[in-house]
């Protein structure tokens, strides 16, 4: 195995280890604010875009502050705050996997749309001598 020049096996003076998955929070904050920008695109759609957007700014600072949360705090705290986490990435992989299958159904029906005319021409029937 070998050493990492760039890991510091040294411990900060004063600095405690702290809680990690935060970022899944933010993450899907993210994704909540550009959506609910999409959202307000149409004149309809503000009324649903706007909370989106709010929505996903507190949970974008919510992931900033898990993550800032050491782990010798409140074991309640710790637990709700490890669940908030759990849900965050459980959503963000769906999430990142239904885009996926989006994408890849994209892909496919636009290879559809572009050999069905190529299928058309092959389908006619030739002129017999």
């Amino acid at each position: 195995m070998t050493d990492n020049p760039y890991q510091s096996t040294q411990q900060i003076p004063g600095a405690q280890p702290t809680l990690s998955g935060g970022g899944w929070a933010q993450f899907m904050g993210i994704l909540q604010i550009v959506g609910g920008a999409f959202f307000c695109l149409t004149c309809f759609g503000v009324v649903l875009g706007v909370p989106y957007i709010l929505s996903g700014i507190e949970a974008f600072k919510g992931g900033e502050k898990a993550n800032k949360i050491p782990l010798n705090s409140d074991p309640a705290l710790i637990e709700v705050t490890q669940h908030f986490i759990k849900h965050f990435k459980i959503t963000g992989i769906v999430t990142v996997v239904f885009v996926g299958l989006y994408v890849a159904a994209i892909i496919v029906l636009l290879g559809a749309g572009l050999m069905a005319p190529l299928m058309q021409e092959l389908n006619k029937p030739t002129a017999s001598p």
